[in-house]
């Protein structure tokens, strides 16, 4: 899948600033950053998008360590898509089964208080992983 390597320096200092004031960032900040680059609304380039955005994600921190997609923030709930519980089961399934009561539950059927209280974990963690980072990139 294409990258766009110009952009992954911009989505990094959005979620380390975000990341270092305990913030969150928005879905229309990321979209933002490739506004004019091409047309967002093909599905193609949709995920370029978000392609982008996981392996900039990458650079920041190995996902065993703090997943940044968590800082994303959807405007009805606060939380991100469902595609960070879907890396955050896999990569944190026994903590995963703890927070969802081990019911096996798919990442697009856990109840809202579940989700929530894993965005809360996965948060902290980035939090506290930000603050070893020493500059803004």
């Amino acid at each position: 899948m294409y990258i766009v390597e110009e952009k992954i320096g911009k989505i990094k200092a959005i979620l380390l600033t975000a990341a270092k004031t305990r913030d969150v960032v928005s879905y229309s900040t990321i979209y933002r950053i490739f506004d004019g680059f091409f047309e967002k609304e093909a599905a193609t380039n949709h995920a370029v998008i978000w392609h982008t955005f996981e392996h900039a994600c990458g650079e920041l921190a190995n996902p065993k360590s703090a997943i940044y997609g968590a800082l994303l923030s959807k405007k009805d709930t606060g939380l991100p898509s469902v595609g960070f519980f879907d890396v955050f089961r896999s990569i944190r399934r026994n903590e995963y089964d703890t927070i969802t009561g081990g019911k096996g539950i798919e990442s697009n059927r856990i109840p809202l208080d579940n989700m929530q209280a894993i965005v809360n974990v996965e948060r902290l963690r980035v939090y506290e992983h930000a603050m070893q980072i020493d500059n803004y990139l």
